[in-house]
């Protein structure tokens, strides 16, 4: 089998409470994930040059070939679930939360993708709060954001992984409050 190495921002996503959301109404929920694709995720994916890599039922892989690509598409998505989600009752909305890292990734001939890449933003997404973006350190300095704020520091493969967590909301403006992940202190900085 060929393989090839590359660099690429790597956005991993899923919903945030799926398996509750399913086990109340799941032909609702799947239904509501489904309209959700076509009409708000796809379309952001393919405008900021996104390529899924592997859909998880509740979430994807997603490859971008630039960072602020892979950022603005996680904004962008987040900011129109946020749209969406307003006046429905907390426990039956559906959140999403993204961790983006780039890096090394190991793509294999039939296009799925492997290595620390693929793992650094899979561990970010698990550390973010419900309408989050989890962005790992070497995000930060190509992302195009002025991200300030606390570090989170984890450990991956015996090494230190630093990263900045951001929740889009919506009001009158679309602010990013950019917070340590699990940890006190934050600023907000307006995009």
């Amino acid at each position: 089998m060929s393989e090839t190495r590359k660099l690429a921002a790597i956005l991993v996503a899923d919903v945030v409470g799926y398996s509750r959301l399913t086990g109340t109404d799941e032909e609702r929920t799947l239904a509501r994930l489904r309209g959700l694709r076509s009409d708000l995720i796809d379309p952001a994916m393919a405008a900021h040059h996104g390529r899924i890599v592997k859909r998880t039922g509740d979430g994807a892989i997603i490859e971008f070939r630039s960072v602020v690509d892979a950022v603005r598409c996680a904004i962008e998505v987040q900011t129109g679930l946020a749209d969406r989600n307003a006046g429905v009752a907390p426990v039956k909305r559906i959140e999403f939360r993204a961790g983006i890292h780039v890096g090394d990734v190991v793509e294999e001939s039939d296009g799925d993708l492997m290595g620390d890449g693929v793992n650094i933003a899979a561990r970010l997404e698990g550390l973010c709060e419900a309408a989050g973006i989890c962005l790992s350190e070497d995000v930060i300095p190509h992302s195009g954001y002025g991200v300030g704020g606390g570090y989170d520091s984890s450990r991956y493969g015996g090494r230190q992984v630093w990263s900045w967590s951001m929740t889009v909301t919506r009001g009158l403006s679309t602010f990013v409050c950019a917070r340590s992940c699990g940890l006190t202190g934050n600023s907000i900085h307006r995009i």
